[in-house]
């Protein structure tokens, strides 16, 4: 019964370590996921900037263009 005991303790135990390895690994999964996620916003924000900085060159060019036919 005693080597039943241990045995079922150490199949617990071994269980319980590779529980709390597969959360390590997740949980920086996680992180690095948050991480990514927020560079993607903060791209995303700039590409938001740079596209309206286009736009208003756009608009500049098109009033040079039409003031330099008339």
């Amino acid at each position: 019964m005693a080597t039943l005991d241990r045995v079922e303790r150490t199949i617990d135990d071994g269980i319980q370590r590779l529980g709390n390895m597969i959360y390590d690994r997740f949980d920086g999964v996680d992180d690095r996921l948050s991480n990514i996620e927020m560079a993607v916003q903060s791209m995303d924000r700039s590409l938001g900037v740079m596209s309206q900085a286009l736009t208003e060159i756009s608009d500049t060019l098109k009033r040079i263009e039409k003031n330099t036919a008339s």
